[in-house]
């Protein structure tokens, strides 16, 4: 139910509140709630509802940000000449690497158990945040043309 309430909100808020944020909010607050649910896990507090609620605010986190904004930023960012072709590579890279993390996923809890996990999964929001932070322009509001102007201007 998260997932799909906080999707809608995602939806609903993208236009005002625009990618960006969006993004930075959900990554750190995925970082956050990852790195709780593992230390949850270390200290044995299994059937604690302090590990519902973590769950869940990565659940919110991801669904209104990272789960549908990278269909939309990979949608908004490539030059026109390429878009299309770009689009199908990063959709595919995206779907290449949700299969390699569940399959990655029941490796990494046999081998360095469920904190671990969580930990190794909380640093990646950590880059990815930094990785937005530091790369990804504000698209919100602004044309194609625009944002390729953008691009060009970087070169």
């Amino acid at each position: 139910m998260a997932n799909l309430v906080f999707t809608f909100i995602a939806i609903w808020k993208v236009d005002d509140w625009g990618r960006r944020p969006l993004y930075l909010i959900g990554t750190i607050g995925a970082t956050i709630s990852l790195f709780v649910t593992g230390f949850l896990f270390y200290l044995g507090l299994t059937s604690s509802i302090f590990l519902i609620i973590s769950v869940t605010l990565f659940l919110a986190c991801f669904a209104f940000s990272i789960g549908p904004l990278k269909f939309v930023v990979a949608s908004e960012i490539f030059p026109t000449n390429i878009r299309g072709k770009a689009l199908g590579v990063s959709i595919m890279v995206m779907w290449v690497a949700d299969t390699i993390m569940g399959q990655v996923t029941p490796i990494l809890l046999k081998q360095a158990g469920t904190p671990a996990t969580f930990w190794v999964f909380a640093f990646f929001c950590l880059v990815a945040f930094f990785v937005v932070y530091r790369l990804l322009p504000e698209t919100k509001g602004k044309s194609l043309e625009e944002i390729e102007s953008f691009w060009d201007e970087k070169k």
